[in-house]
């Protein structure tokens, strides 16, 4: 797993990369995650907005993909204690996001 990054946020707003436009995701809070090193980019056709109805997680989407920095916007329901590991074989990131 590349380098990265997860932050959260206290708004599900977020700029998109590389140009700065303000994007909007469903949630009253965020999370942002930035991979950087990244060889992998969106070639696998990931759909790069997806809405969910899960009690934390609200909507996720690409926000940049540029010159081997892959950014993500998460929308969750309300600030929540997140956890970010990796695991191998795949190697692969995971947030794990306080649903109570």
């Amino acid at each position: 797993v590349p380098t990265y990054t997860v932050k959260a946020s206290q708004t599900a707003t977020f700029s998109q990369d590389p140009s700065g436009q303000q994007i909007q995701l469903a949630g009253a809070a965020g999370i942002r995650i930035t991979v950087t090193g990244s060889t992998i980019s969106s070639q696998f056709g990931d759909p790069a907005d997806v809405t969910y109805a899960y009690p934390a997680l609200k909507e996720s989407r690409r926000l940049g993909d540029f010159e081997g920095t892959l950014s993500w916007g998460l929308g969750v329901a309300r600030p929540s204690c997140f956890r970010a590991f990796t695991l191998t074989a795949p190697g692969r990131l995971v947030i794990d996001i306080q649903a109570t």
